[in-house]
């Protein structure tokens, strides 16, 4: 039998029956993983939303008025320590959390966010690689301005499927 010290851990990570949501029938959790990617891409027509970012397989029932999913809900950010030793800095300065408070134009206006088709991004990219020499990385955010959850999902897919291939084929060229 587990020790009430196992009992006060589990409770850290796991929903108690009086408030978990599987138990009502307002959460189902997923498998495999090619299940949970069209869950999150198309959940939301059935009102299945994932609700953790660090669980993948969890989906309540949980679109807005419209229909859309809400933002992942995050765990606690790391020590700023932690980060910083591991190389993500960058994270441990806030700066993401500040951005989330300028509003959208003025983003697109100081030239934080680049808004076009995938042709467009592709050219920002292209020059911003010639400006900056050496320079090894670039990061993005996909919903600039708190942009809803299932829109920040498809631009996601849309820079996956029709960005990051340009660049993979340029450096496959390089290389060859």
């Amino acid at each position: 039998m587990p020790s009430r010290a196992h009992w006060h851990i589990a409770r850290q990570f796991v929903a108690s029956p009086d408030v978990s949501k599987h138990v009502v029938g307002q959460a189902v959790d997923v498998a495999p993983v090619d299940a949970d990617n069209w869950l999150i891409r198309n959940g939301a027509q059935f009102g299945l939303c994932q609700i953790y970012a660090n669980e993948l397989w969890h989906f309540e029932l949980a679109v807005d008025q419209q229909g859309n999913c809400s933002p992942l809900t995050e765990w606690p950010k790391p020590p700023a320590e932690d980060l910083e030793k591991a190389g993500y800095g960058f994270y441990a300065a806030g700066i993401m959390e500040g951005l989330a408070q300028v509003p959208y134009e003025k983003l697109i206006e100081d030239d934080y966010v680049w808004v076009g088709t995938p042709q467009d991004i592709i050219e920002r990219i292209e020059s911003t690689l010639k400006m900056c020499d050496g320079i090894q990385e670039i990061g993005i955010t996909v919903n600039a301005g708190g942009a809803p959850h299932w829109l920040a999902i498809k631009n996601q897919e849309l820079f996956a499927s029709a960005v990051i291939p340009h660049f993979t084929r340029e450096t496959a060229a390089v290389g060859t």
